[in-house]
């Protein structure tokens, strides 16, 4: 992994092969998120940062970026 972003009892990691996780229980349990496939690279996931519980946007480390209004039930 290489990111980590933490709010509230809420987090966020992100790493290698588009691995994206989420906790809201103060990282107790962790579920896997899926990000859309974009430009065909072997992204690694490099940024994580939310505006609020419902906006955020998570970013490779080539640039793409992938963004959720809905608190990341759905990432486009």
């Amino acid at each position: 992994m290489h990111v980590v972003w933490v709010s509230g009892s809420g987090g966020w990691v992100g790493g290698e092969g588009l691995r994206l996780y989420r906790s809201a229980d103060d990282g107790a349990t962790w579920q896997r998120v899926l990000l859309p496939t974009k430009n065909r690279g072997g992204h690694a996931v490099r940024h994580i940062r939310f505006e609020g519980d419902r906006v955020g946007t998570a970013e490779a480390d080539d640039g793409t970026r992938w963004r959720t209004v809905d608190g990341g039930q759905s990432w486009k």
